[in-house]
Parts: structure tokens; C-alpha cells; sequence
């Protein structure tokens, strides 16, 4: 039978109540926890679910299964404190192997789902190819799983931690004048990560007198906005010069980004900068004005014309005919 994690208490956190008491009588980091409480993942009650009823009943394992192992820590070791093995439903190989977490693809089928992620198929679009060729129900787990296993076979079980520094010593090995700074806060937290080449470097060179900032929507797995700078080319396309990855948009951090920025491109290049061209985001000024003062902060026509759009619209026929009026005939223009 399979076992999920009901209740645990970390060795950290043990530690820092015993010290907070003025003790120090801690236990080593090498046992991980101090106490922990498995459940069979057959356990709690069946959920009914709190939903208004429009979507069919979802199926679900829990069957309100009363066996647990509880494990707590001593001074010599782990011990198991108590067992109840009493379960209220059959206990088959056959039921194990069926369950998600036995589930895996055979060997041939992961080699073929494989070969078609490292394309750029779909997980969607993989799943009925593999059905197509007679490979059976592949369900969405049993890809993450594969895909995942991939990974750490990739990376050599390294951490995530690990292979983000690792991909961040392979971009100033590659590029000897890249300017990278990692910042974090007092407390460990991540703050920051800003990158910039030297090819954005040569970008905000050639074509530096304007800068354009934006932040975009947490689109990577730790939810993190990405402040993207860019600049415009002769010909009115956008070229790279510089990334941030920042735990939010407060003004002090955006502020702590932009003076990053000023830094990497050096004094003489920052002097060049005249026009930063935003949305109407009061962090982003706020940043700029103490960062740049000599440079002018011009709002993005399409976002500002948006804008005055929506709320002229809820005002009157007249004052919405004002404001569209005073926008430039161009001013779908976007940045």
C-alpha cells in the first residue's frame, strides 16, 4: 500500500524553538524530521465537493481508510511511535500496481514520447499520438513523471538551484563581459536576477538614446515577473538589453533593477539615455526618475490610449468623442 504525508515537523523548525528556549540541545540536520505522520492515500473522508453542481462528479481514491504510521524522533534515532494497520479496503498487487504512482509507461512508448516533447509537441497533442500508434492510455502524470525523470537524468541529479548557477556560469564562460548580479534578501529569499550580454550591451550602444521597460506576467514555474529591456533598431525592431527576473514590481525593487541596468552599461552609455518609454506604472517612474533624473518618461501611446478608452466610455458619448480626439490618428500604433 502507498503512504502520503498527513503531518511533519522539519528538524529547522524544531531546532529553532529549542534555541529560542535557550537551549542547545538541538538535533542534527542529517535526520530531516523530528516527527512525521503518514496516512494510507486511501485516508480522510470522501470528498463531496463544494462546487454549484454543474460539472459531474469527479472521481476521487479517498475512502476514509483509518490506518496511519506515526514516526518521531529520539535522541538515538527515528522510531515508529505507532501502527494501525487496519485498512478498510482490499490490499492486491494488482490494486497497487494500478494505482497513478505505479503507473509508468513501457519502455518503448517513453522513447517515442520523448522524441516528440524534444520537438515541441504538445503534451496534448503527444498523448494521442502515442494512443494513435497503440501505445494505450497515456495520461497527463504519466508524461510530468517521464518528463521529469528526463530532467534529472539531464542534469546529473543535480538541483534546481545548482543547474540555474551552472546555466549562469555558462553565459559569463561564453561571454567574458557579460554583467550578471544575483541579489538576495536579508533573510536568503531571492530578491533579483539580472542579466545582461554583451551583445545588449553593444544594443543599448547603437541604439541607446531610448530605452523601453516593461514587466511581463509570471510566466515562468516560480511566478516571477520578468522586467524586459529593450531598445528600437533603425528598421523599428525591438533588440534585447536586459533581463531581470524580480520577486515582485514594489518601487524599491524595480528601483534596485534599473540602478542594476545603469551599472552595466556604465556611466558614460547611462549619460546617453534620454527617453525611457513605460506604462502608465507608478513603480516604474518612480524608479526611473531617481535612477535616470536627466531622462524624460514617455507613456506607451497604445496602453495610455487604452486606457483613456475604458474610462471615457463609462462617462458619456461626449466626453469618450474629447478624449479620442485627442489622440493622434496613429494611435493604434503599439510600442
Amino acid at each position: 500500500m502507498l503512504w502520503s504525508v498527513w503531518k511533519s515537523t522539519s528538524v529547522e523548525a524544531t531546532n529553532k524553538a529549542i534555541i529560542k528556549a535557550g537551549r542547545t540541545d538541538t538535533f542534527p540536520k542529517s535526520i530531516g524530521y523530528t516527527s512525521l505522520k503518514y496516512e494510507c492515500v486511501h485516508g480522510n473522508d470522501v470528498r463531496t465537493g463544494k462546487g454549484n453542481k454543474i460539472r459531474p462528479k469527479q472521481s476521487t481514491i479517498k475512502l476514509n481508510c483509518t490506518a496511519f504510521l506515526q514516526i518521531k524522533c529520539q535522541r538515538d534515532g527515528l522510531v515508529v511511535s505507532k501502527l494501525i494497520e487496519t485498512h478498510n479496503h482490499e490490499r492486491t498487487k494488482a490494486r497497487f500496481d494500478a494505482m497513478s504512482r505505479n503507473r509508468g509507461m513501457p519502455k518503448e512508448t517513453a522513447e517515442k514520447a520523448k522524441l516528440l516533447m524534444e520537438g515541441g509537441v504538445k503534451p496534448s497533442v503527444v498523448r494521442n499520438i502515442l494512443r494513435d500508434l497503440g501505445a494505450g492510455r497515456v495520461t497527463q502524470r504519466d508524461l510530468a513523471n517521464a518528463r521529469a525523470k528526463w530532467k534529472r537524468e539531464a542534469s546529473g541529479g543535480a538541483t534546481e538551484e545548482e543547474c540555474f548557477i551552472k546555466s549562469l556560469q555558462e553565459i559569463l564562460d561564453a561571454d567574458e563581459h557579460a554583467y550578471i548580479d544575483v541579489t538576495k534578501e536579508d533573510n536568503g529569499t531571492l530578491k533579483y536576477v539580472f542579466i545582461q550580454t554583451s551583445a545588449m550591451r553593444k544594443n543599448v550602444e547603437l541604439y541607446g538614446r531610448v530605452i523601453l521597460l516593461d514587466h511581463s506576467y509570471k510566466i515562468n514555474k516560480n511566478r516571477m515577473p520578468v522586467c524586459c529591456m529593450m531598445v528600437m533598431d533603425g528598421a523599428g525592431s525591438g533588440r534585447s538589453a536586459g533581463y531581470a527576473f524580480v520577486i515582485n514590481e514594489r518601487a524599491t525593487t524595480v528601483k534596485e533593477v534599473v540602478k542594476c541596468f545603469r551599472e552595466a552599461i556604465t556611466e558614460p552609455l547611462a549619460k546617453k539615455v534620454k527617453t525611457f518609454v513605460i506604462d502608465k506604472d507608478p513603480s516604474e517612474i518612480a524608479a526611473i526618475q531617481a535612477v535616470f533624473p536627466d531622462a524624460q518618461v514617455q507613456l506607451c501611446l497604445f496602453h495610455t490610449g487604452k486606457t483613456l478608452k475604458e474610462k471615457s466610455a463609462k462617462e458619456n458619448a461626449e466626453t469618450l468623442w474629447i478624449i479620442l480626439s485627442m489622440l493622434p490618428q496613429n494611435q493604434n500604433t503599439t510600442h
